[in-house]
């Protein structure tokens, strides 16, 4: 059997989970800590780290997307690296069958539970900032925090509800005179990384190449 592994940001836990048990995954999952999302060039040095890793994996799946450009120059040492071709995170809860497929509201906040726990932990946890500024000096914060981003958009991944997060999130919706809407997310990639059905929503690094190596080449064969 061959050995593979998803290195995953754990905002994607509860879908990535659900994808690994529908295709029944063989390989292995881990997720990445919570604190390197803020901190791509922190983020790449791990991933890079972990990849030197893993002599004995034949497959390697980064399931961190193009998150703030962290992947751009990962090279592949023992095995192929295998990153989906989305923006971040949320493509990847909102794509479906292929990306070329994917709508994407403009100018708005995303969440899934995963997200919302994320922000629990984050300046943007509105509890957190009431308690540390009061009531005025928090909604001057969060209007500036959230300007042009006051469309609240809930991904509906269907394997959780959503209640908890409209009851986290309508707050400071209401408080920045803000809009909670749903989305319909479909966690293609997810289920197609699972299932090992790698196509043309996926870059593939060889061993010894770098997936920014990768980028350049796919450009140049483009420019002709």
């Amino acid at each position: 059997m061959e050995k593979k592994i998803i290195l995953s940001c754990p905002t994607l836990k509860k879908e990535l989970l659900k994808a690994v048990e529908e295709a029944g995954f063989q390989g292995e999952v881990r997720f990445i800590p919570q604190s390197l999302h803020s901190s791509p060039m922190e983020l790449q040095e791990y991933l890079q780290d972990m990849i030197g890793q893993m002599e004995d994996m034949e497959e390697i799946l980064l399931c961190v997307s193009g998150c703030g450009g962290a992947t751009a120059g990962l090279k592949a040492i023992y095995a192929p690296l295998i990153v989906p071709r989305t923006r971040d995170c949320v493509d990847i809860l909102l794509s479906g069958e292929n990306l070329k497929e994917l709508k994407r509201p403009k100018d708005g906040f995303f969440l899934s539970h995963g997200w919302m726990e994320y922000m629990k932990n984050s300046r943007l946890d509105l509890s957190r900032i009431l308690e540390e500024k009061g009531p005025e000096a928090t909604e001057e914060y969060m209007r500036t925090m959230f300007r042009g981003f006051e469309n609240f958009y809930i991904i509906d991944t269907g394997i959780y509800p959503l209640e908890e997060i409209e009851e986290y999130i309508q707050p400071l919706a209401d408080m920045i005179d803000g809009k909670v809407s749903k989305v319909r997310g479909g966690w293609g990639i997810l289920k197609k990384m699972a299932a090992g059905k790698i196509d043309d929503d996926f870059l593939v690094a060889r061993k010894g190449e770098t997936v920014k190596e990768v980028l350049q080449r796919e450009r140049h064969i483009k420019s002709f």
